[in-house]
């Protein structure tokens, strides 16, 4: 019995804790509408055009086009004979990363590249809908 009433008291405390409140309600401070915000040109240049250039980037691993973050430079480099990444021993060994892109033995398992093909098409989608507002 003792048993059943510390499972309903555990029971009764994650959901009270679980419940809704206020502050998850939002309040925007400045409320711009569509219409609002491509108004003038420098609008339009501003929210539709401008704000593409804050995605290019990237904010992770495998996004961007800078090669830090196995972007998509190291997609290009490390696939031909521009780039090749030299292990010595067992340093600087990435679990053949780098040895897979140079032989093209990567498959869709791949996460870098999974992650790049979806930055590409996030970006695209970005882009179409900036010029559906234009």
């Amino acid at each position: 019995m003792k048993r059943i009433y510390s499972i309903l008291f555990a029971s009764f405390s994650l959901l009270s804790w679980a419940s809704c409140s206020s502050y998850l309600e939002e309040n925007p401070k400045d409320p711009l509408d569509e219409e609002a915000a491509y108004s003038t040109l420098s609008d339009v240049q501003k929210n539709g055009v401008l704000s593409l250039y804050n995605y290019v980037g990237g904010y992770v691993d495998s996004q961007g086009l800078q090669g830090t973050g196995r972007g998509i430079y190291d997609l290009h480099t490390f696939t031909t004979d521009e780039t090749i990444m030299p292990t010595r021993g067992g340093d600087w060994y990435d679990g053949g990363f780098c040895q897979g892109l140079y032989l093209h033995r990567w498959g869709v398992n791949n996460a870098a590249i999974y992650a790049t093909w979806e930055y590409l098409y996030r970006t695209v989608i970005l882009c179409n809908g900036s010029l559906e507002r234009i």
